[in-house]
């Protein structure tokens, strides 16, 4: 019988397979994909940022009495010496941790070496069709029709999110079938589709901006960066950062919005006297166009103009410039849906947490059962901590499955 089977070659899956087999567990890590680490390579736009130099309880949102074990068991300095250890070399820019080479490819291929010098079996294409607890322990049926078993089980296999890179949908079913409850889950780290402006026309805009959420009209949630208008609404690390607050805040049927600041750094009074300068500069006969012009994206320019009820063609009046501001500083738009599980980064929601031990991941309903990862009811914001989570809660899963494991 193998020791444990880790069910899942994400992020928490394979440092998962990769602890319980230093610890000298005889492993099994099952991949439904052709490969192992499929998501690693799409994080951090393909260079991995695996982990943040700030690190606090406010990045993180879900079962704080899990996040802890970010600060509690396993850190930031911990990831840092365990990718050392595996010849990853950290590179730091602005608190975000990439490997040197800036490759995600990297953290794949030293994942895959660490596992073959451990002696772990690796399994691609291996889909779990059922799991059954026995006595002495689990019987794992694969949809080929094969059946393993193992002391101790990690379920590792992720939620909804990014599904075209393998989601542990079917697995869901499995555990809900087992017994287990899930909150409700929704899509996080992606854009929303609004209504509120000419969103066809504003396709392809990327703007710095200060991005705040309103709840049922109260402020619920601000950030602060480069905001890309879309054909269908807005997107961007602003818009990743607040989407879990506005989803699940949709999700309750509440009313939405999301109020835009474009030019920041300038406040209403700076930019209406810079405004006015221009135009009686210009004799008072400016267009919006050329008032807006290097100021706003073009597009973007257009659009503001007409919220003021004016085309961009149209000749300023010096009246109208403070309205102009206001909706420069105040650009409101009505959040409608968020995008799907396809384009969502992470799933926020998941697994029930009454229903796990929180020191040590393992399942109050079935011994030797452990969990980690995404299925848990954690998620962060950008910037490494997501991949983070992924780290400790695998780490912690694999350790404390092998607590009393019969080494090889």
């Amino acid at each position: 019988m193998t020791n444990i089977i880790v069910i899942g070659a994400g992020a928490s899956g394979l440092m998962a397979a990769v602890t319980a087999a230093q610890n000298g567990a005889k492993v099994t890590l099952l991949e439904q994909n052709n490969k192992i680490g499929r998501k690693i390579y799409a994080t951090g736009n393909g260079k991995c940022n695996f982990t943040n130099r700030y690190m606090d309880l406010s990045c993180f949102h879900g079962e704080k009495e899990l996040y802890r074990l970010i600060f509690d068991s396993f850190s930031r300095e911990d990831t840092i010496s365990f990718f050392e250890e595996l010849g990853i070399m950290p590179c730091e820019r602005n608190g975000y941790y990439y490997p040197s080479s800036e490759q995600a490819a990297s953290v794949v291929r030293a994942f895959d070496a660490e596992l073959k010098r451990l002696g772990v079996c690796v399994r691609c294409g291996a889909a779990v069709a059922d799991i059954e607890p026995k006595d002495a322990g689990y019987a794992v049926s694969l949809e080929s029709g094969e059946c393993l078993t193992a002391r101790k089980l990690i379920v590792a296999c992720g939620l909804m999110a990014s599904p075209k890179l393998g989601s542990g949908e079917g697995m869901v079913s499995i555990l809900r079938r087992m017994g287990y409850q899930f909150s409700h889950m929704v899509p996080a780290l992606c854009g929303f589709y609004c209504k509120g402006a000419r969103f066809c026309d504003l396709a392809g805009v990327r703007v710095l901006a200060n991005i705040r959420l309103e709840v049922d009209g109260e402020s619920t949630g601000e950030d602060r960066g480069e905001v890309q208008l879309t054909d269908y609404g807005i997107s961007g690390i602003p818009v990743f950062q607040v989407s879990r607050i506005g989803a699940m805040a949709l999700h309750q049927g509440k009313k939405v919005s999301a109020t835009l600041s474009f030019l920041p750094d300038i406040s209403e009074e700076e930019l209406t006297k810079r405004l006015a300068s221009f135009l009686q500069r210009s004799g008072g006969a400016c267009t919006y166009r050329e008032l807006l012009n290097g100021y706003l994206p073009e597009k973007l320019g257009a659009e503001i103009a007409r919220k003021v009820h004016r085309e961009p063609d149209d000749w300023v009046q010096g009246q109208e410039i403070s309205d102009l501001v206001h909706e420069i500083h105040n650009f409101k738009v009505k959040l409608q849906r968020v995008r799907e599980f396809d384009y969502a980064q992470v799933c926020a929601g998941g697994l029930v947490s009454d229903q796990i031990h929180p020191e040590t991941l393992e399942s109050k309903r079935h011994p030797n059962l452990f969990f980690c990862g995404e299925l848990l009811d954690v998620d962060g914001i950008c910037g490494g901590y997501n991949l983070q989570w992924a780290w400790t809660s695998g780490h912690v899963a694999g350790t404390c499955a092998t607590m009393d494991c019969e080494t090889r």
